[in-house]
């Protein structure tokens, strides 16, 4: 991952009193955009897609601005926990996904649980589950 930022490209052409300049801001190509938004008639602190059932993940994480009071120990679990839906993860207290393999069907400190707990460090459960997908 890295962050990216909009470039700006000026262009002139022609000659004399005929020369214009323009210049153009170039988006900057992502794989995966973080936004904020400020909703407070939600409890959402922070929101990603879920897989699909291909495998397939969203390339968006809205934050919920609202919730900026919150410690950052539980900005961290949740930014965190968006960030996982972005790569592959569902909620491990949910009936949605499939079970990875070595991992139990619940691990209430598991980082991608679908409610804010705060910041307490991946689970071995959580840790064996990205080696698992995602082996060297």
């Amino acid at each position: 991952m890295k962050r990216v930022t909009a470039t700006t490209v000026t262009t002139t052409s022609g000659k004399g009193r005929k020369k214009t300049t323009t210049t153009t801001t170039v988006p900057p190509a992502y794989n995966i955009i973080v936004k904020t938004l400020y909703d407070a008639s939600t409890s959402m602190v922070a929101q990603a897609f879920l897989p699909y059932y291909d495998g397939t993940v969203g390339n968006e994480v809205d934050i919920n601005t609202y919730y900026s009071t919150l410690s950052s120990s539980y900005k961290i679990f949740a930014l965190t926990h968006e960030l996982g839906h972005t790569i592959g993860f569902t909620h491990t207290d949910g009936t949605y996904g499939n079970l990875i393999a070595g991992t139990p069907e619940t691990d209430p400190n598991s980082i991608m649980n679908s409610y804010v707990l705060p910041w307490n460090g991946f689970t071995t459960y959580d840790v064996t589950a990205v080696n698992t997908l995602y082996p060297r």
